[in-house]
């Protein structure tokens, strides 16, 4: 925390500055994640007592307020002030990154070397393609054409359905031309084709050649598009944040929807949804950390459970009814609850 190292610094938001605790951090990621379970358009309205837009009645002071949640959210850092340099930018989330490298360590065995990542064109270059092989990890991913893809592949004249590589080492690029041009880098693929065909307008059917490695990435990339169609929903991250601070909390949902696989897997291929298991550890979590959320709970759970007063216990007994009149030529015996009042002593 910035704090840590400017004590000179009194006040944040008009609240006097205290010591963080590891329980009261604990409470702050909770709420930062329910944060996008349950939408707001300002972080204040969490707080806010306005019924139009209030949020959740676990945002209240008993739990943590609104100053010290906004004090700790805007001073946060993911590796000490000092470790930062202006020329790895990387150097502001070192730690916290290497802690999490070595948690999932202890949890998960990444198996033998020789992996190889899917990436979308986010991500990928040349440079990473590069650093990657050095780690024993090779990399399939589209790339855009000013990430280190040489001059003459992109001034090549192509048809459609047309194909063209180039290669240096390990690293394959190949330019596919279809609607439009589609780069993609691969350094564990070679060159090669794909018989596919394709019904136009008007039912004609083209037979056509597609680069081997890049049906093999259309094939994989919907994984990686499931993970963040189970993330997006829930992003809590602002605008207004700083780039690592973006970063760091969507590594730590992405760790949450992790550990979801593990818990899933450890219970024999039980099924829930991220919804319900975001709800799960917030849950579990506020409920260690936090004295005022147990007894909210607490008080909830006893304003729900039955009266136990014995001026309003209830008791239901049972009753024989009366004999109809014979005249009637019916005589039913039956029962019926009545319900009865048991006065105190």
């Amino acid at each position: 925390m910035y704090f840590e190292q400017n004590t000179n610094t009194r006040t944040v938001y008009g609240v006097q500055w205290k010591k963080l605790e590891k329980e009261e951090m604990y409470v702050f990621i909770a709420l930062h994640i329910l944060t996008g379970l349950v939408k707001c358009s300002r972080i204040t309205d969490y707080w806010s007592n306005n019924i139009l837009c209030a949020g959740p009645k676990v945002f209240n002071k008993s739990i943590m307020s609104r100053n010290r949640y906004l004090s700790i959210l805007k001073f946060i850092r993911f590796s000490p002030p000092e470790a930062a340099r202006n020329n790895a930018p990387l150097s502001r989330l070192g730690i916290y990154m290497s802690m999490l490298k070595d948690n999932c360590k202890t949890l998960v065995d990444p198996g033998p070397v020789d992996r190889e990542v899917i990436l979308d064109n986010w991500y990928t270059s040349v440079r990473l393609s590069q650093f990657l092989l050095t780690q024993g990890t090779y990399l399939t991913g589209t790339i855009r054409s000013n990430r280190g893809v040489p001059a003459q592949l992109t001034r090549i004249p192509l048809e459609r359905y047309q194909s063209c590589f180039v290669r240096k080492d390990m690293q394959l690029l190949v330019r596919y031309k279809d609607k439009k041009d589609v780069y993609l880098l691969t350094s564990k693929h070679s060159a090669g084709f794909f018989e596919k065909s394709r019904y136009m307008v008007g039912g004609k059917q083209v037979h056509f050649k597609k680069p081997a490695h890049i049906e093999f990435y259309n094939q994989n990339m919907g994984s990686v598009d499931a993970v963040d169609q189970d993330l997006e929903p829930y992003n809590s991250l602002r605008k207004s944040y700083t780039w690592f601070t973006k970063v760091g909390f969507q590594l730590m949902l992405q760790m949450l929807l992790n550990s979801k696989v593990l818990f899933c897997n450890a219970k024999d291929d039980f099924n829930i949804s991220m919804y319900d298991y975001i709800k799960l550890c917030c849950n579990g979590i506020l409920h260690k950390y936090s004295e005022g959320y147990r007894c909210m709970t607490d008080a909830s759970s006893c304003y729900n459970q039955p009266s136990t007063s014995k001026k309003t216990q209830k008791e239901h007994v049972m009753v024989n009814l009366p004999k109809e009149d014979e005249k009637n030529g019916h005589c039913e015996r039956s029962a019926l609850f009545a319900e009865n009042t048991t006065k105190g002593n």
